[in-house]
């Protein structure tokens, strides 16, 4: 190639480099200064506590103080909603969960296990008991299973509460598939979520395709029979493990019954207390805060029934 001819190709893509930057750069500045409104989405953000997770995709970081949609989080040393752990031999009981176990939209003190802390403390003294509140909002039965086997057992509970259904019935593919390509896709998802929290045009464009390409005919997260065998497996490694269960529901008005019958049918198969939440809601999923109070209450009431709790707490009288 003539020299010359080479030096106007240089000069040529340079200009449509630069032009194209600052298109997209006056795009970022109009769309900030009308204030467009671009799609909500679960991802790492500088104020919400979440990172990326080998295991997980995202989950809390650990010590960390923030709010996520409005709601606010604070996290221990093992990224736990909630206080401290303590090591003092007091009986541990883990909740794992989505979002309704985490407690959206309410605060930290309002969730089902913390309003359960507050009742096994009313009725057997302080310090007997510890309710570790492991929910993750977005979570599927297949993310509790991984916890389980990663992490939950590994703080010694006595009793585990578990609680999935809905983000495994929503139709955005399968998960497992998900995490494993989020796993070798670090690289890119950690330029996503740079673009994703600092640019408005990114954001809409992002979320708004997305969206679109979403499609009802894509297989759910969790397949009923995946479902199904995520319980079982959890059921059995608990088991093993030498703790107790309760299985919690809270999808059974959903359009989808399979998932709520599949737990009811495990309830039975390997006699498992099975409570069904039907408390009021603040949207179709998640429960009020006296509906946290609610299902904290059953809890209790089942795990006492089922001799996990000692029939007559010290200072009930009953």
């Amino acid at each position: 190639m003539i020299p010359w001819r080479k030096s106007s190709l240089a000069v040529n893509l340079l200009l449509a480099v630069v032009s194209g930057a600052g298109f997209v750069i006056l795009l970022e500045f109009g769309a900030r200064a009308l204030g467009v409104r671009t799609p909500l989405y679960l991802g790492p953000t500088l104020t919400n506590c979440l990172q990326r997770s080998p295991l997980f995709a995202i989950e809390f970081r650990p010590g960390c103080v923030g709010s996520l949609f409005d709601t606010p989080v604070q996290t221990n040393a093992v990224a736990l909603r909630g206080p401290e752990l303590r090591d003092d031999g007091s009986t541990r009981i883990l909740a794992i969960g989505d979002s309704c176990t985490w407690g959206w939209k309410v605060k930290q003190n309002e969730s089902y296990p913390a309003q359960l802390q507050v009742l096994l403390d009313q009725q057997a003294g302080p310090g007997r008991y510890q309710v570790l509140n492991a929910g993750m909002p977005g979570t599927t039965s297949y993310h509790g299973l991984v916890y389980l086997r990663e992490r939950g057992l590994a703080l010694q509970p006595a009793i585990l509460i578990a609680a999935y259904g809905f983000n495994d019935m929503t139709t955005d593919g399968d998960i497992e598939s998900e995490l494993r390509l989020a796993s070798v896709s670090k690289p890119l998802l950690t330029l996503d979520d740079y673009l994703l929290q600092r640019s408005t045009v990114w954001r809409g464009v992002r979320l708004g395709l997305f969206q679109h390409e979403r499609r009802l005919d894509q297989p759910p997260r969790v397949s009923a029979d995946k479902y199904r065998r995520n319980f079982t497996e959890m059921i059995e490694l608990v088991r093993r493990h030498g703790a107790q269960l309760v299985l919690v529901d809270l999808t059974n008005k959903a359009p989808e019954q399979a998932y709520p019958q599949a737990l009811a049918a495990l309830s039975r198969e390997f006699s498992v207390p099975l409570v069904v939440y039907d408390g009021p809601r603040i949207d179709v999923v998640h429960p009020t805060v006296p509906g946290y109070g609610l299902l904290a209450r059953q809890l209790l009431a089942v795990m006492r029934e089922q001799h996990y709790l000692p029939a007559a707490l010290p200072g009930t009288g009953t």
